[in-house]
């Protein structure tokens, strides 16, 4: 408990090479993009905190499970691409096609995330740390002054939602000392056929 900064390191590890190049991929299609956007330092930053906020929750609810990879940073990077896409709502084409194409993405590498042996608490925690992230960190285009002044009030207030996140999922790890969510194991796990989750409890 006292290693904390394996909230940060563990995202820099990997189980192996088909590991590490599946992730490499997934950061190469997708991270790139956001960094063309946002540039490299905000970019970096919403890749680390959403990575340690996912695997933040990933040890709150599953403490005895080992868990390594960038995976929840990647997520993280889909949660940021969520808020980028509806910012820019404006000035895009094709909407409800990128509509659709975003969650025809969540539903699948999220639904895979259900499968034993993957750690969805990581993936699903690294998503909604990067909607916050996204919002507070992303910058963005204003249409107006009323759309300015709203969008700067949402960054405000996701930035301290994103520093009350941190902190809280630190505070609910180092104190809590028992199930927070009897039925939160069907995130990480759906039993599709008797006994398939048996290795993630």
């Amino acid at each position: 408990p006292n290693q904390f900064y394996r909230f940060f390191t563990a995202m820099f590890l990997h189980v192996g090479v088909i590991h590490f190049l599946m992730n490499a991929f997934a950061q190469y299609a997708l991270v790139s993009e956001i960094e063309f956007a946002a540039g490299f330092w905000r970019t970096g930053a919403m890749f680390i905190l959403t990575g340690a906020c996912g695997f933040m929750i990933s040890a709150i609810f599953s403490p005895e499970s080992v868990s390594n990879g960038s995976s929840g940073a990647i997520y993280g990077m889909m949660g940021v691409e969520t808020v980028d896409l509806f910012q820019s709502w404006y000035l895009l084409q094709n909407k409800s096609r990128l509509v659709l194409s975003l969650v025809f993405k969540l539903i699948i590498f999220l639904g895979i995330g259900t499968l034993p042996y993957i750690d969805n608490y990581a993936h699903v925690g690294g998503f909604i740390a990067g909607i916050v992230a996204g919002i507070s960190l992303l910058p963005y285009m204003v249409f107006s002054r009323f759309d300015g002044i709203r969008k700067k009030v949402f960054q405000i207030v996701a930035l301290l939602l994103l520093a009350v996140l941190c902190i809280g999922l630190l505070y609910v790890f180092y104190t809590d000392e028992g199930t927070i969510c009897s039925g939160c194991h069907y995130i990480d796990c759906i039993p599709f056929s008797p006994g398939m989750c048996d290795g993630n409890q």
